[in-house]
């Protein structure tokens, strides 16, 4: 094994324990709802499995259950919290054959910050940006999702389009992630369209890639 994969090793393993710190009390915690909360039009709920903790958005006006909760805004297993065990997470990642060496991501829909956390852990290089409407889901991403702010990582409370209009013209990214819902499984209008992707395109640096959540469910069919 090299001197430098010995060290990525170490930055990783480093990196998975100070995470562990944050979330290790949840462990103790029984199955079922941690956290319920009010906000906009939705219901956050953290919610306990096992090992797995996920964030989900609930209509507020009908009792949960398949009709009334989004599927997995984000997830963390206490087992690996570095493990991108959803399929759509996995998915997102595969933006790495084709760059394997990013060194600026954008990704548009913040939720609890799963995949900004497995990248920054595994790339000490590596600046992330983030955007997000809710206010309310970065203290729930810090409290038992593990998340780290810093200035490597950051989030902007703005709506995901806006702020990348907004970006000076120079400023370019490997990797933009489209992360975005609206309701319980809806892709925002403003993210779908010809001129979003043009935009997209004018901030990606020659070769960088635009992956996009369109996945309504991860139930499965």
């Amino acid at each position: 094994m090299t001197e430098k994969l010995m060290d990525q090793e170490a930055v990783v393993r480093a990196a998975r324990e100070n995470i562990w710190r944050r979330v290790e009390w949840l462990a103790n915690q029984p199955d079922g709802i941690l956290h319920e909360q009010r906000s906009g039009m939705h219901r956050i709920l953290v919610i306990k499995e096992g090992t797995e903790i996920r964030l989900h958005f609930a209509n507020p006006s009908i009792h949960l259950g398949s009709q009334g909760m989004s599927g997995r805004m984000s997830e963390l297993d206490l087992k690996d919290p570095l493990l991108p065990f959803v399929p759509y997470t996995q998915g997102l990642m595969l933006t790495l054959l084709w760059r394997d060496t990013p060194r600026r991501v954008y990704t548009i829909g913040f939720g609890a910050g799963r995949v900004p956390s497995i990248l920054y852990a595994h790339m000490p290089d590596l600046v992330l940006e983030s955007t997000e409407l809710d206010e309310d889901v970065l203290p729930i991403a810090e409290k038992y999702f593990g998340y780290i702010p810093d200035d490597r990582q950051k989030v902007v409370f703005q709506d995901g389009r806006e702020y990348l209009a907004n970006r000076p013209h120079d400023t370019q990214y490997d990797f933009i992630h489209v992360d975005a819902f609206i309701g319980f499984g809806h892709t925002p209008f403003p993210l779908g369209t010809t001129e979003f992707y043009d935009l997209c395109k004018r901030h990606l640096v020659e070769g960088g890639v635009v992956s996009a959540n369109l996945v309504a469910s991860d139930t499965g069919p």
